[in-house]
């Protein structure tokens, strides 16, 4: 068997290679890396395909159908096999029956699993869901009076049900809230087989929901992408191995390393990083305690959840939406939607594939000039399977568009491209105001004109999409400020900003969430306004190698803000491939790689205050940060006391030198 397998596969490199005049093995590292993307690819879109939206919008009920009235009865059917994660249900319903006879307002399937809410003797309001679970919601409904219901439901986080906007059920049983209910036939006015039908009105009835099909080829693709994984790995530790083996004679993180070790290294670190991530996640998630997993992604119902918000309302709206986006976004929403034919799907689809393929090339672009061999490997470990990166795919972020700009800008500044490159840095500020962080790079470099350059293009960029969609100004800055008002309230304000979360004070909420806001932020605002300053002092002036230049600054942008979201730690890849082509060896250098490396994987194995969303992932993040920081600052010190100390040392040997030969002129005297 063995010897028909190795045949098998000879006959298949050999066909690969006729076709493509390239020397390709399927079991190379290069094979399982293409078998490995194609699985990815495979997993993904059957996960995406999988869910899908429910929408139901002003149904209305107006007596039983055998009344003669006309009332809508069946709303909507699902036959494939399916798995509900959310729903929002909202209504207003009437009863003209005094007996209280089970009168169902609602039903969402005929089965046992169904989410029923009917009438009872007397005057009662109940909510059933199965086939023994009966929760009583009000003792006081009177006839011919409308009440207006909602009810809310996400998978395994929260069941609740208002009465005229009033709380009047919360479930906290975790069996129900990961219980299989079954909305297969909703109907609305009726219930169980429609025997019981309402005497009385629903009015608009609208459901919002989203449900997942039981689909077997996303598991599967799971499974293999862990084998992939693993036998990837082995492959992986023949290249390393040698390194490391060399490496373990002088086990200490102070020590210097060249170029290439330091990108092994750190591919080492994050390839581990993203298989103990799967073992953890895909296995112990299965097999477990899922509803006491630490969530280090959104809700799998929430994928893509910040492209599909702003997607929606710039499809529906235009720039009046009340998006916290500046206007040049619009082009990408825009674009991404025309490539897409207006799904929102394809949109993401292509916006995540193309900035994917960018990332790798961004990244083997500056690992080719340090590897012989191995470079496009190490840079699919290092991008495609880092905590920043799947975090942005995961939520669909335009940061990575944003990220890419930032590269684009320092690879044509690099390369002596200046009028070029201020066109790439205000394509990323006209998105999102934080990378002007950068243009320190023209000041320290004394080209004030480019800041001019720059600030001219970011004027030109924000006002073409007022050229594609006429608005009025008023209008968008009225919208703008109401969608920045939101944000400010939701993530800085409120509690979800701590939520995959890196910034110093996220993880003082993270860590201590009794904390005030309202008396909390106005002397951080001052903090942190004084130390963006100094550390902007001290990458202009001070600090002399390009890539700790860089990271100062990256560090600046991701830990002093009120809030800093995950893919942020994006921006951490531009420091790291200046320090890759570094040259000069340092004794700090293992330590550093080691830093990037921590970035660059998920570390949310444990959660806080019985919140799963609160991980270690933002503390462990704001703690490195600090740490690269301060290892930078003693670094320099260090390095300026020592040339202090020579040259004291120097002008005290000239001083004895010359104290010597004074002594000797007057003894030969």
């Amino acid at each position: 068997m063995k010897y028909r397998l190795k045949a098998l596969f000879d006959g298949l490199n050999q066909q690969v290679a006729m076709i493509t005049c390239y020397k390709f093995r399927f079991l190379s590292i290069t094979g399982l890396l293409f078998f490995g993307l194609c699985i990815f690819a495979l997993g993904w879109f059957a996960q995406s395909k999988s869910f899908q939206m429910l929408q139901i919008h002003g149904i209305e009920y107006l007596g039983a159908p055998s009344v003669g009235q006309g009332g809508v009865a069946s709303v909507k059917e699902i036959k494939s096999p399916h798995e509900l994660n959310s729903m929002d249900i909202s209504f207003e319903f009437m009863t003209q029956e005094p007996t209280f006879s089970y009168g169902n307002l609602f039903q969402t399937a005929d089965s046992i699993n169904a989410i029923r809410m009917e009438l009872q003797p007397s005057s009662n309001l109940v909510l059933v869901l199965g086939s023994s679970n009966v929760f009583p919601l009000s003792s006081s409904i009177q006839i011919g009076k409308y009440y207006d219901v909602r009810l809310t439901y996400e998978r395994e986080h929260f069941f609740k049900v208002f009465v005229d906007k009033k709380e009047v059920l919360n479930v906290t049983d975790k069996k129900l809230l990961a219980g299989d209910f079954d909305i297969s036939n909703i109907v609305v006015g009726t219930g169980l087989a429609k025997q019981r039908m309402l005497v009385g009105e629903v009015k608009n009835f609208n459901l919002n929901g989203t449900y997942s099909y039981l689909n077997r080829i996303g598991s599967l693709s799971r499974w293999l992408l862990v084998v992939m994984g693993v036998l990837t790995s082995i492959r992986l530790s023949k290249l390393i191995w040698t390194k490391i083996a060399i490496k373990l004679s002088a086990p200490t993180l102070l020590m210097p390393l060249d170029n290439q070790e330091k990108i092994i290294f750190t591919a080492t670190i994050v390839g581990i990083g993203g298989m103990l991530w799967i073992v953890f996640y895909y296995i112990t998630h299965v097999f477990f305690l899922p509803q006491e997993m630490p969530m280090t992604f959104h809700y799998p119902v929430n994928m893509f959840c910040d492209f599909f918000r702003n997607f929606d309302l710039q499809a529906r709206m235009g720039l009046s939406s009340t998006s916290n986006y500046f206007p040049f976004s619009a082009i990408f929403f825009g674009l991404f939607g025309w490539i897409g034919e207006g799904r929102s799907y394809r949109a993401v689809a292509f916006s995540l594939a193309t900035g994917s393929v960018i990332m790798i090339w961004l990244t083997w672009l500056y690992f080719r000039t340090v590897l012989k061999s191995g470079a496009l490997l190490c840079a699919f470990v290092v991008s495609m399977m880092s905590y920043p990166f799947l975090f942005t795919m995961h939520t669909g972020n335009l940061e990575i568009w944003v990220f890419i700009f930032i590269c684009m800008f320092f690879l044509s500044y690099n390369a002596g491209h200046r009028a070029l490159s201020t066109g790439f840095l205000a394509a990323a500020i006209a998105m999102k105001l934080y990378p002007a962080i950068f243009i320190v790079i023209f000041v320290i470099d004394k080209r004030y004109r480019l800041v001019l350059y720059t600030s001219a293009w970011v004027v030109a960029l924000t006002l073409l999409p007022f050229l594609i969609w006429p608005t009025d100004l008023d209008i968008y800055l009225s919208a703008f400020l109401e969608g920045m008002r939101f944000y400010k309230y939701l993530m800085i304000e409120s509690y979800s900003g701590v939520y995959f979360g890196h910034s110093l004070i996220n993880s003082l909420r993270a860590l201590w969430p009794g904390l005030q806001s309202d008396l909390l932020f106005p002397a951080y605002y001052l903090f942190a306004g004084i130390v963006l300053i100094l550390m902007t002092i001290y990458a202009t002036l001070i600090e002399k190698v390009l890539w700790k230049k860089v990271a100062v600054l990256v560090i600046a942008l991701c830990l002093l803000p009120p809030t800093s979201t995950e893919y942020k730690l994006l921006y951490f890849f531009i420091p790291f491939f200046f320090f890759v082509n570094h040259d000069v060896k340092s004794k700090s250098d293992a330590l550093h790689t080691f830093l990037f490396g921590l970035l660059f994987i998920n570390k949310g194995y444990i959660y806080f205050h019985g919140d799963q969303y609160v991980t270690l992932n933002g503390i462990a993040n704001t703690v490195i940060m600090i740490a690269m920081f301060i290892v930078i600052l003693v670094e320099h010190f260090l390095g300026l006391w020592s040339k202090i100390v020579i040259k004291h040392e120097k002008c005290e040997r000239i001083h004895n030198g010359w104290s010597s030969s004074r002594l000797g002129n007057l003894v030969k005297r």
